[in-house]
């Protein structure tokens, strides 16, 4: 493929052959001996020489081969002024062609003069200064002229490379992985019936986050050149490597057969090397990552839309437990289309009256009756049906809309307790509370004023954090907590024994309840340790003044045990699965034995 840059080089190198033939010829057809026409021979072979050799050391030689031999012609062989003026002016200028942009061709031009000043009679003394002048000049300017020029392009060079270089890693940067991707794509197409492909691999590093926040953004900034050095280790020239965004990179399998296997081995490799202990500033920490892959054209035939595949793949690994990689497949496209459509309609899920509070019993373990109750979100979707918790809240917490949809159950549970309170001297309604929410800094205040607003006290609000949410930020979640049970609010850890760094610490938590993990409960009446365990927390919580309430309670037998080792309350499947509010009222109305509300309640649930 002819390039505009080979082109001009054919242009420059013509218009050199051309001049330098002139130049010969027209010495050559001087009358001369035979040895200055062999001097202007050598001249001229070694400039074409020097002219067309890459190596600067030989192109320096012939150069300098070229220069005496011109030289040595005008000091031995004088010749007559008048073929002087025809030739002198252009040979600087074929230098000039050999060294672009230096200033070796004034001092040519110089010596030149000096080499054929013997050839000069006394009446041409005026006539050869007029042409030492112009030809000085000449050479100034071209060289100039050309210097500037090549100055520039080299800036512009420059700035180009730069602009395809990361400054940090000194990596290919996002535009450069575009531009390579089109390349990639463009020798494929061009081949027909070829087998070949082409594997795009996306790395994304685990946790990195906590290194900036730890060691601080300088401080990351030398762990992402040293991650960068070790991944260059794995290039050669059929894999190349970028750095598209802050610690996100890429590895581009250049076409070639069986790409799978080798984009997977590759992937192995990385995931080797980004594992590394890595020491820095004497700290000694790991890092990992995850990887997704995509496949052109096996996977799409549009760029744009493989990053996209592989995006999706990497996020996929991420949600497998990072440390990972996959390849796309066609049901990521899929499941990634589904997650935006819930993110938009999450957002105008409570105008729309999508979502609703379900109350599931906390039971005491030795009258069997309900006590309370935990509130908890659900959403009927209209395209998918019923969409899992475990799925919305987590799109919540990604998006920011959990603040405002933790508000909104705070509400309907404040609404709801008074009704449930004319039927059943229920205790409180339990609410779990996000991390973010408990972030906010106008939170308490929010919280006081919606239950001024549904002439709510606060002792019938129970609020449940989990206790891996907790420990994130531990020492300003816990001065949260403190304003809440100032305010009058119940406080429970939710999931109590998932996280082993609070066990120490369980007395500095302002926390009057514990509730036990239901992956503890679920084998306590048939595996002797999970029993032990049990006993211990309730043992525990005992010792610290805190009530215990055990979730996921499905079997008698699980109950037994529990009452045995004197557990407060319960809830789970074997009492009643969280049920709609109205459905909640039956239970309660069946536990007092009554078959309809006070005359006087309004029912009004959520």
């Amino acid at each position: 493929m002819i390039t505009p840059k080979n082109q001009a080089f054919c242009l420059m190198s013509l218009s050199f052959l051309l001049a330098i033939i002139v130049c010969n010829y027209t010495l050559l057809s001087l009358t001369q001996p035979v040895a200055a026409k062999l001097l202007y021979s050598l001249y001229g072979f070694s400039l074409v020489a020097a002219y067309f050799t890459k190596q600067s050391q030989i192109k320096n030689s012939l150069a300098v081969v070229a220069f005496l031999a011109i030289c040595s012609v005008g000091i031995i062989f004088p010749l007559n002024m008048n073929v002087i003026d025809g030739i002198y002016r252009i040979i600087p200028l074929l230098f000039l062609f050999v060294f672009p942009g230096s200033m070796l061709p004034i001092a040519i031009s110089i010596a030149l003069l000096s080499a054929y000043l013997p050839s000069i009679g006394n009446g041409e003394l005026p006539e050869f200064i007029q042409g030492c002048i112009e030809l000085v000049s000449l050479s100034i300017l071209a060289s100039l002229m050309v210097y500037f020029q090549k100055k520039t392009i080299n800036q512009m060079r420059s700035f180009r490379r730069e602009s395809y270089t990361d400054y940090l890693t000194g990596l290919n940067n996002r535009k450069s992985f575009i531009k390579h991707l089109d390349q990639q794509k463009l020798k494929i197409d061009s081949v027909r019936y070829s087998n070949l492909n082409f594997a795009l691999l996306v790395v994304d590093l685990d946790g990195f986050k906590k290194i900036n926040d730890q060691l601080g953004h300088a401080s990351g900034d030398n762990v992402l050149k040293l991650i960068a050095l070790r991944f260059k280790s794995l290039t050669n020239k059929s894999i190349e490597l970028y750095r598209i965004s802050g610690d996100e990179f890429t590895f581009i399998l250049t076409p070639q057969h069986n790409i799978r296997k080798k984009a997977e081995l590759i992937a192995e490799q990385v995931l080797k090397i980004s594992q590394q202990p890595h020491v820095f500033e004497g700290k000694s920490f790991e890092l990992s990552c995850s990887i997704g892959i995509s496949i052109y054209p096996e996977d799409t035939t549009d760029i744009e839309v493989l990053c996209t595949h592989a995006d999706l793949a990497m996020y996929k690994a991420k949600s497998n437990g990072k440390k990972s990689y996959v390849f796309y497949e066609d049901k990521l496209a899929a499941q990634s289309n589904r997650f935006h459509d819930l993110e938009a309609d999450l957002k105008k899920a409570i105008k729309r009256q999508e979502l609703t509070v379900h109350y599931q019993p906390k039971v005491c373990v030795i009258t069997g009756k309900i006590t309370s109750a935990e509130a908890l979100l659900r959403w009927q979707h209209p395209k998918y049906g019923a969409i899992s918790p475990l799925e919305f809240i987590a799109i919540a917490e990604a998006n920011d809309t959990i603040c405002d949809i933790g508000a909104w159950v705070f509400k309907q549970a404040c609404q709801n307790i008074k009704l449930f309170k004319e039927i059943s001297p229920l205790r409180n309604i339990a609410v779990n509370v996000s991390p973010k929410q408990l972030a906010q800094e106008t939170f308490v205040k929010q919280l006081d004023v919606i239950l001024k607003e549904q002439q709510c006290p606060a002792h019938w609000i129970e609020i449940e954090q989990t206790e891996s949410a907790l420990m994130e930020s531990r020492e300003k979640n816990i001065s949260v907590l403190n304003q809440l049970k100032a305010a009058g609010f119940t406080l429970s850890l939710d999931d109590f024994g998932t996280v082993y760094s609070s066990l120490a610490q369980l007395s500095s938590l302002p926390i009057q309840i514990i509730k036990i993990d239901k992956r503890f409960i679920e084998h306590c009446a048939t595996k002797h340790k999970d029993r032990m365990i049990v006993r211990a927390i309730i043992q525990l919580a005992d010792n610290l003044g805190m009530e215990t309430i055990a979730e996921g309670v499905e079997t008698p037998e699980q109950l037994s045990v529990l009452r045995q080792e004197h557990c407060g309350a319960y809830q789970g499947y074997l009492y009643s699965k969280p049920v709609p509010a109205t459905q909640f009222i039956e239970l309660l109305l069946a536990q007092e034995h009554r078959t309809r509300l006070p005359s006087n309640t309004e029912l009004k649930v959520v």
